[in-house]
């Protein structure tokens, strides 16, 4: 299914383009450099803009015509295109891949941000290719894409930013798959203020309403179709250190060879250490809603899935924690064996969080410990102090997960910590157990008798509440090397 990926590489590329946000967001950082003035646009303030912008993108977007900068009444038009022929060199001369031009409009204010519009207008996307007999030929086409925001270059973030557009549909035809799509309205909103740490708090929120698909697998016979009612993505930041990082990718542009670092590297520990902590907390939460893939043999269904990330920067208290649940679940008949069809859960979550104290004392050492004059630049000292930081970190994980399936429900939570000692709980409750091996009893698989004489044992261990829930409460002891179950306990072998 290698066509449906180059797809969705290409469909992430293309919509990118159609809300215009990375256009818009790597025009407006480079052009940082450059400071706004609300003034007539001229030839030479096009001339200086496009040189500021060579210097991050080097001359060819501009030669080749990718690239074109013009002045427009107050502002500058941004012409953004691609014409892969204008690269070839030989190699692959009956391949193609065409953008057409798209026109971002940059208006410099009196206050030195700069407005940011463009569209509507289409964007289309065409490519073609052939391996050794093995064709492809692709289309992806946006209806009327627009934009409009602010970008405050102090912040290097845009205060305000729409973008989006109202339809879109893909074609290819290759030699393993035909592909057809086709969404409804899709866009995002992007916010950005500036906080009280010289840091800025940015907002990101997307939204898709619609996708539908039809896919014919050549190679596995097995054509199918899809369709999703929608998808929300929101991101934010807080304490972004924007300009700071925006600095620091500068110096490193302008230093490129070790000898350059090494001559001033200490002007990079200070760039360094004004970026930390990055940010203060990132954090996504993506969700899709009613998806169906219809197949053959029957639809499969879901009616909810959402995943979130939260992740600190390099500070004082640092974490990283996830979570996925999904609510929904059909698979038909045919896929799953009768007797497991009670077991295949219709909804399930988990969370982690991994938490870890000190970041900044261990950034610290990082920095200081940085010496371009070695090979590699960390010596075995700072390694040393590294890891002393980290033990002392109070390193700690936690987990819950929740399953729901027709015959039975499983729920936990459990921890483990390193200091002051190593150590680990479990809390599992079930219902349904007894359904759980009846239902295993009637596979003859010599697996899944094996399951079904360690489900045995699991259950010996468990204490039945009043409601008839099993309830196991799990740790382990490092002193004693053991793992006690309920007010049974088991002694680990000792380490060799």
């Amino acid at each position: 299914m290698s066509i449906i990926n180059g797809v969705a590489r290409r469909m992430r590329k293309g919509t990118a383009l159609s809300s215009a946000a990375s256009c818009c967001a790597v025009l407006l950082v480079l052009a940082g450099a450059a400071p706004a003035r609300a003034e007539p646009a001229t030839a030479e303030g096009a001339r200086k803009l496009t040189e500021t912008f060579q210097s991050y993108t080097g001359p060819i977007p501009f030669e080749k015509g990718f690239i074109a900068i013009a002045p427009k009444g107050d502002g500058y038009d941004v012409t953004l295109s691609f014409d892969a022929g204008k690269l070839r060199d030989g190699a692959g001369k009956n391949d193609m891949a065409r953008i057409n031009p798209y026109v971002v409009r940059l208006t410099p204010q009196p206050d030195g941000k700069w407005s940011v519009k463009s569209g509507p207008a289409p964007i289309a996307v065409a490519w073609s290719r052939d391996r050794k007999g093995e064709t492809e030929t692709g289309s992806i086409n946006f209806a009327a894409c627009s934009s409009q925001g602010l970008f405050a270059p102090e912040m290097m973030s845009f205060e305000t930013l729409t973008a989006g557009c109202d339809a879109s549909t893909v074609a290819v035809r290759a030699h393993d798959a035909d592909v057809d799509l086709t969404s409804g309205k899709f866009g995002f909103t992007s916010a950005s203020t500036a906080d009280a740490t010289n840091g800025v708090d940015v907002k990101f929120e997307s939204r898709l309403d619609g996708l539908k698909g039809k896919v014919n697998d050549k190679k596995e016979k097995l054509p199918f179709t899809f369709e999703l009612a929608g998808g929300q993505h929101a991101i934010s930041a807080t304490g972004m250190r924007s300009a700071a990082i925006y600095d620091l990718a500068t110096f490193l542009r302008d230093h490129p060879s070790k000898g350059q670092i090494i001559g001033a590297q200490e002007e990079l520990k200070t760039k360094l250490r004004a970026a930390l902590p990055l940010w203060q907390e990132v954090s996504s939460t993506a969700s899709l809603n009613g998806l169906t893939v219809s197949l053959p043999f029957g639809p499969v269904k879901l009616a909810k899935a959402t995943q979130t990330y939260r992740l600190s920067g390099l500070v004082k208290q640092g974490f990283y924690a996830d979570s996925l649940s999904y609510s929904g679940l059909v698979i038909p008949d045919v896929l799953v064996p009768e007797w497991a069809r009670p077991l295949v859960p219709s909804e399930a979550s988990y969370g982690t969080k991994l938490s870890l104290n000190g970041l900044d004392g261990l950034a610290d050492v990082l920095v200081r410990g940085l010496d371009f004059t070695q090979d590699p630049p960390f010596s075995k000292l700072a390694g040393v102090a590294l890891m002393t930081r980290l033990m002392d970190g109070d390193l700690n994980y936690k987990l819950d997960f929740n399953v729901v399936a027709p015959s039975y429900s499983v729920k936990g939570d459990g921890s483990a910590a390193v200091n002051p000692e190593p150590t680990a709980s479990l809390a599992v409750s079930a219902t349904g157990f007894d359904a759980v091996i009846q239902s295993l009893g009637k596979a003859n698989e010599e697996d899944v008798q094996k399951v079904l004489f360690f489900l045995s044992f699991v259950k010996g261990m468990a204490k039945e509440e009043a409601n008839g829930q099993l309830v196991w409460n799990v740790s382990y002891d490092i002193v004693t090397n053991s793992v006690k179950v309920n007010d049974q306990v088991f002694r680990l072998p000792e380490p060799k």
